[in-house]
């Protein structure tokens, strides 16, 4: 493929580049602050690879749209985690840590709470970790709930770096299969992950979807549409979905919210521009037994250290408990 071939060429000539500056940097020749210049070549080339990468999508179509297809999801699907240290992150974390053994690879987890306390499961995003949703847990933990916070495959510090949607969803109802939860909670993308588990048989009194996309498929429209791919590549990589996992995108979305028999509620904020208020919308009119709460003055990560919204939750789960 032209990207695998142009790859290698692109990355000699950056480090080429990199090192002649240097070296005129040494020899007087060029300003000495040059030598501290680092160039990491995947970035500095980034808009040249990233178009050869499209022209590859855009000639495989032509020949071989369903390998085309495949090629497009193992990019969609392959994780980027946040580096080990961000600003979600902070140097005192009380928290009660485990890592366990899935699928062979290693699960990081994360406890919050009293051991004996009703039973809650947070879940981050895609290319999230669990230290993004630190402050809410700690109010719910303060509550007196148990909250079990997973690095999600591929994320944080757990292993891997592949993996579908469907697959997390499947990971999350393994892991938890003897466990009964008051409320599993799902951030962004974790709200159709979380979504999919209990459609698997994740038990759980309340689902909370929080600044989630409405469905699978929008994902993927989005996901193509940024990328600059042919439109004609969606059709061919829904298909290839359902044939792998047997459930279109379009129905991961309002049709799996509506066949939960769990007591919803969805958690957006106004003026979220990652993921727009009607993607809310259209997840609680599909729930069963749903409710929406919205916010205003957030963003699609900080709606998540809200006290409102650590409010709305402890309420929500405690009117299920006194029904």
């Amino acid at each position: 493929m032209l990207y695998e071939a142009a790859y290698p060429a692109l990355y000699v000539g950056a480090k080429f580049h990199q090192i002649a500056r240097r070296f005129k940097a040494r020899i007087g020749k060029a300003p000495a602050d040059m030598a501290r210049v680092t160039y990491n070549p995947d970035s500095y080339y980034r808009v040249t690879c990233w178009r050869l990468r499209r022209i590859d999508i855009e000639l495989m179509m032509l020949v071989a749209p369903t390998r085309a297809a495949r090629i497009a999801i193992e990019r969609f699907e392959r994780t980027k985690p946040l580096p080990a240290r961000t600003s979600f992150e902070t140097k005192t974390d009380d928290a009660e840590t485990k890592d366990i053994t899935y699928g062979g690879r290693n699960i990081h987890m994360r406890f919050y709470g009293p051991e004996a306390g009703p039973k809650i499961l947070a879940v981050h995003g895609w290319n999230g970790r669990a230290s993004m949703l630190r402050k809410m847990v700690y109010a719910l933990a303060i509550e007196g709930y148990r909250v079990i916070v997973p690095d999600l495959p591929g994320h944080g510090q757990s292993d891997g770096n592949r993996f579908s949607f469907y697959d997390l969803g499947q990971a999350l109802a393994d892991l938890f299969e003897d466990t009964s939860f008051e409320a599993v909670i799902g951030h962004s993308a974790g709200g159709l992950i979380t979504g999919i588990a209990i459609g698997r048989g994740l038990k759980s009194a309340c689902y909370i979807p929080i600044a989630a996309p409405s469905s699978l498929d929008n994902l993927l429209k989005s996901y193509v549409e940024i990328a600059q791919m042919p439109e004609r590549s969606l059709p061919f990589i829904s298909r290839y979905y359902t044939r792998r996992y047997g459930i279109p995108p379009n129905d991961v979305g309002p049709t799996l919210i509506a066949s939960l028999d769990v007591r919803t509620l969805v958690i957006h904020e106004t003026n979220d521009w990652q993921v727009g208020v009607e993607n809310a919308e259209q997840l609680a009119e599909a729930a069963r037994d749903g409710e929406l709460f919205l916010t205003t003055g957030f963003t699609h990560l900080s709606v998540l250290n809200a006290p409102e919204v650590h409010t709305q939750i402890t309420g929500f789960i405690t009117r299920g408990q006194d029904a």
